[in-house]
């Protein structure tokens, strides 16, 4: 028998190339009379490992999201913040100091 191991990487390898699913790798493997006991923690490892991919990439997205957002509000709030202090926007006497979209921008951005 093949080690587990090269079975499990050259499956998992051959799923993520082309068009090729688990019904495929257990119609395969019963093909080459792999028995039943070898096969089926063999499928569950590699449909676990296609979940943990997917789940990665899902994260990843979020992450890229949040930052983009907390980014746009410090640049909000540095804007509405510089612009009054200089007169870009008026506002009297006074000027704003947008520190909650700031610090609530800066926030979001480092737990992304």
């Amino acid at each position: 028998m093949k080690d587990p191991q090269a079975i499990f990487d050259y499956y998992l390898e051959k799923i993520q190339e082309k068009d090729f699913d688990l019904a495929e790798v257990r119609k395969t493997l019963e093909g080459e009379n792999f028995p039943e006991e070898e096969i089926r923690p063999l499928i569950k490892r590699l449909d676990n490992e296609l979940q943990r991919q997917a789940f990665s990439k899902i994260n990843q997205s979020n992450r890229v999201n949040l930052m983009g957002l907390g980014l746009f509000l410090i640049a909000l709030g540095l804007v509405v913040t510089l612009g009054t202090f200089l007169g870009l926007i008026p506002s009297g006497n006074s000027f704003i100091l947008a520190y909650g979209p700031i610090f609530g921008g800066l926030g979001i951005t480092v737990s992304a």
